[in-house]
């Protein structure tokens, strides 16, 4: 009988850790989502860069016990369970942020447009399309954050993507991003250049 309730509490222990396991991964799923959403918040630049912050956080502490720049974290989740943190950036990640920073926007209408419905039509469109482009901006600012301690090799080609979009709204964006990049490689700047 010790034998049979030694199995069961094997059982028992290893059904309350799957449960566990699951209830972490969901969790890290309903954080991502909504971290994912508050990026692309279009009536708040506060949020969205909130949202970004906290998305370099938790890119931080997405990687595997191999990462230096990890934060050590158990590598458990939804994308991130798919393989190491590097993986999971140039896969899942920097796509969708490199595909909204393409985002074009078109040109206002000139002042000579009499059609209001038209004009306000344009004025939303590049509205949402600047709201896409600055979640990709951000985006790509946080994987880029989420390595303060060394630079993989996705990286510059992140910095020279996000230096080409041109944009009065968005030089802000650059200027922080290059210099909060060089600021976390100041120890060895030497090397990383």
């Amino acid at each position: 009988t010790t034998t049979e309730n030694s199995s069961a509490l094997k059982a028992a222990n290893e059904k309350n850790e799957k449960n566990e396991k699951e209830e972490q991964e969901s969790t890290a799923a309903t954080l991502e989502r909504l971290l994912l959403v508050g990026l692309h918040d279009k009536k708040s630049v506060e949020v969205q860069e909130a949202a970004a912050a906290a998305l370099t956080e938790y890119f931080m502490t997405r990687g595997n016990g191999g990462d230096n720049g990890g934060g050590g974290g158990s590598g458990q989740g939804t994308a991130a369970s798919m393989g190491s943190k590097d993986d999971v950036m140039v896969k899942t990640y920097i796509p969708m942020f490199q595909a909204l920073l393409a985002t074009k926007c078109p040109k206002a209408h000139p002042a000579t447009e009499t059609d209001q419905d038209k004009v306000n039509k344009r004025l939303r469109t590049i509205r949402n399309r600047t709201v896409k482009q600055r979640a990709g901006m951000l985006g790509l600012s946080a994987v880029v954050n989420a390595y303060p301690y060394r630079v993989p090799c996705f990286v510059p080609e992140i910095l020279v993507d996000v230096a080409r979009v041109v944009g009065a709204s968005k030089g802000r964006l650059k200027s922080n991003l290059c210099s909060s990049f060089r600021k976390s490689k100041e120890d060895g700047w030497a090397m990383h250049k």
